[in-house]
């Protein structure tokens, strides 16, 4: 009876249904989602990659902001050399307000017949600054040596408003040396300078010559 007992209990103990294992501990997310698909592929290939970051970043140059600058600089220079040919009918008074040299003012002061073609000399020269900006902004038909003609139009501008540096020097120095009008005119030119070359920047593929557009596109 004692053996029937035993039997009893080891073929209980062995009937019981296996202990379930004790589950793994989370593992704890981590901080940072896994990099996209998209990414992964452009990380392992630079040309993916460097497209996708010019897609994604601002253009570097704007035909469309090169017209607005170019436009206003042609504006400009027309406007000054309206000026001019206001001194030739206005007098001593207009001149010196904006700063002619000296020998100008003595012409019209004496009454020279040389003042005339002085002013329309630099009538002519700023009006032609004003049909290469205009011309290069696409408001008129192109004009023969268009990028170089810009450039140099920039950088005369530009050498002009360089004035500004040594005026300065002297203005801190000697206070009352020169009119308020130098400084000014002379930052006009430089701002001009630097607009014209921005122009023509943002639209050096639309003023390369016609024959190069058309090899580059065959």
């Amino acid at each position: 009876m004692q053996q029937t007992l035993r039997d009893r209990l080891f073929r209980a103990r062995d009937s019981r249904p296996p202990t379930a294992a004790a589950p793994a501990p989370c593992s704890v997310p981590p901080s940072n989602p896994p990099a996209q698909p998209f990414v992964t592929e452009c990380l392992r290939h630079p040309v993916a990659a460097n497209e996708a970051g010019r897609m994604n970043s601002p253009e570097t140059t704007s035909p469309a902001r090169g017209t607005q600058l170019l436009g206003a600089c042609a504006l400009i220079s027309f406007a000054l050399a309206l000026v001019h040919v206001v001194c030739i009918f206005t007098g001593e008074a207009t001149a010196r307000f904006f700063t002619a040299p000296r020998f100008v003012l003595e012409m019209i002061r004496t009454g020279s017949w040389l003042i005339a073609p002085v002013c329309l000399a630099i009538v002519a020269v700023l009006g032609t600054f004003g049909l290469y900006a205009w011309s290069a902004a696409g408001r008129i038909q192109r004009l023969p040596g268009l990028r170089g003609g810009l450039v140099a139009v920039g950088a005369i501008y530009t050498l002009r408003g360089l004035a500004l540096v040594p005026q300065a020097i002297t203005m801190v120095k000697h206070p009352g040396v020169f009119p308020w009008q130098v400084p000014v005119f002379s930052f006009v030119a430089l701002a001009l300078g630097v607009a014209h070359l921005a122009g023509a920047r943002h639209r050096w593929r639309a003023l390369a010559p016609l024959d190069n557009r058309a090899d580059r596109h065959n």
